[in-house]
């Protein structure tokens, strides 16, 4: 069993870093932790059964920790700055008696925490209301050994279970339940289910850091002895409005379903935090790595699973909530060629309240019709996100590097993969704004650095592209084909992308109006005119030297 790899958290600092660095101060971190450790204990202070932190940095050994608890119930509280409670090395106890750990923040577990005997937990976050939460690092979880113990989080008492069958159970028994699952578990012993496991969820599960393995769902064995009866709901979980967190379901196998299928929830209208996935989703219409259809919150999550539909998104399949600060890495594909929208992150981003924050993919996205590295079709909200991945078509449907078909808003973003249309959008009749792209651009119709085609309602502003752009009669080293969009402040690079004739902004407007070409050396020498400085920068380590979004720059 992997611990290490059971909630995706191994990229939390990394994913975007300046935003985590105001509410992460994590365990093992210089700055105001109080780290249960084994190195001695200095800057704590322990009396009737509490020790509190007395310096911002402060340690108290494991040993120690350990020889109080053996005789009474124990507490650690927060104190002089140090708003985080971390463990950073492995930790037991088996006696009956209980540790409480209460953070002004953040509690976080980047090393095993064992309750061997019948001993109890209590884990208070965000006492000072700091906006702190429970986190689960590589290698960190809190196994129980005895069912009996007790467990509390927040104020709310979980209900303890060590297998599979044990949770599916409990869930369906009383689905407004709240439980934490006390070990990992390889659910090939289980073998082969044909249905979803909780068909309806409104509590709470806590993986604790822990992973559920091998899980295999085949619906249409099952749907086939009955009659092919439609399966709309095809995952761990059916629908929930409740929370998923700190869970891992790896090397999944789930195919079968009609309408929604995912490896995690059908239908997500609750929470999905610090949750991972990997394995292989198969649907026939909707389908997502962690959930198909998402009108909740989906945060600090990812999905490694290869995902295959109609419309089929890394993480998500259908958005009309909010993602943020997730990514996926997964190949992304269809079986309906000509009518699919597929994303790396996502397959449809949708109005009014389709909202997609702070998020990456790195995955390949093929063989559809609305495709791009992040959504395939975006009518909502993207800001402060970027793909990696290469997107490729059977024909020069609507591929971007980003987003396969905008009628929504694009803000601070950017893409660095290789599409077969457009370096970032493939066709915009939405906003597009402070966004660049950096991929190779290769098509036989409409195609452009930036943009593939952009009708009369389309607006683009302060945006850059330096890919390369396949030359034919319709390219345009930033845009394809205007219809009449209101450009400004467009810029394409004439030395990497191969289009030098400065009149060829657009493949179908000689010198269109608010485009512009500049060399490698203009566009890295000062910000592009119209470029605001506030949201914009320039630094020669970062980005090639080409200009940058302050507050999404790329990985390092």
């Amino acid at each position: 069993m992997s611990h290490a790899t059971a909630n995706g958290q191994r990229n939390r600092t990394t994913i975007y870093s300046a935003t985590l660095a105001s509410c992460v101060m994590l365990a093992g971190s210089a700055h105001a932790a109080f780290q249960i450790s084994t190195d001695p204990t200095h800057d704590v202070s322990c009396s009737d059964g509490t020790c509190t932190a007395t310096a911002k940095n402060a340690i108290l050994n494991t040993t120690d920790l350990a020889g109080m608890l053996e005789n009474s119930d124990v507490k650690l509280a927060s104190g002089a700055g140090a708003v985080t409670i971390g463990f950073i090395s492995p930790f037991s106890w088996v006696s009956a008696h209980r540790l409480t750990v209460d953070a002004d923040a953040n509690v976080a577990f980047r090393a095993p925490v064992t309750i061997a005997g019948p001993g109890g937990l209590t884990i208070i976050t965000n006492n000072a209301g700091a906006g702190g939460d429970l986190f689960f690092y590589d290698g960190g979880y809190a196994d129980f050994w005895d069912l009996s113990s007790s467990l509390i989080i927040n104020g709310t008492s979980f209900v303890l279970v060590d297998t599979l069958t044990a949770l599916k159970d409990a869930a369906n028994n009383n689905p407004s339940g709240n439980y934490a699952l006390t070990k990992s578990y390889d659910a090939f012993k289980n073998k082969i289910f044909h249905a979803t496991l909780i068909p309806t969820f409104s509590g709470t599960l806590e993986g604790l850091g822990h992973d559920i393995s091998n899980l295999s769902i085949n619906a249409s064995q099952n749907a086939r002895k009955k009659g092919r009866a439609r399966v709309t709901l095809l995952a761990m979980f059916g629908s929930s409005t409740g929370t998923l967190r700190d869970i891992g379901l790896l090397n999944t196998s789930i195919s079968g379903g009609d309408y929604h299928t995912a490896a995690l929830v059908g239908e997500n209208d609750g929470t999905i935090i610090s949750a991972r996935t990997s394995g292989t989703v198969t649907g026939t219409y909707y389908a997502g790595g962690l959930t198909s259809l998402n009108r909740g919150t989906v945060a600090w999550s990812h999905s490694d699973s290869a995902v295959s539909a109609e419309y089929a998104g890394g993480a998500v399949g259908y958005n009309i909530g909010t993602i943020s600060e997730s990514y996926a890495t997964g190949p992304i594909t269809t079986h309906s060629n000509y009518t699919s929208k597929l994303g790396g992150l996502v397959g449809i981003n949708d109005k009014p309240t389709g909202v997609v924050s702070q998020s990456y993919a790195t995955s390949t996205v093929s063989n559809g019709s609305e495709m791009g590295g992040l959504i395939g079709e975006n009518n909502g909200v993207v800001t402060l996100s970027h793909s990696e991945g290469q997107v490729s078509t059977f024909s020069n449907q609507e591929a971007g590097g980003l987003i396969g078909a905008n009628t929504g808003t694009v803000s601070q973003s950017f893409a660095t993969g290789a599409s077969s249309m457009a370096g970032l959008v493939g066709g915009n009749a939405g906003t597009i704004t402070q966004c660049y792209a950096t991929g190779a651009v290769t098509g036989y119709g409409y195609v452009g650095g930036l943009v593939g085609t952009t009708p009369y309602n389309g607006i683009i502003t302060q945006s850059y592209s330096t890919g390369s752009v396949q030359d034919n009669s319709n390219t345009g080293g930033s845009i394809g084909y205007d219809g009449g969009s209101k450009i400004s402040s467009v810029y394409w690079d004439t030395d990497t992308s191969g289009i030098t004739n400065l009149s060829r902004g657009a493949g179908n407007i000689p010198y269109d109006p608010g485009i512009e070409g500049l060399t490698s050396d203009e566009l890295k020498g000062k910000l592009p005119r119209g470029f605001d400085k506030t949201v914009w920068a320039k630094k020669a380590s970062i980005n090639g030297g080409f200009p940058y979004l302050r507050a999404n720059p790329p990985p390092q």
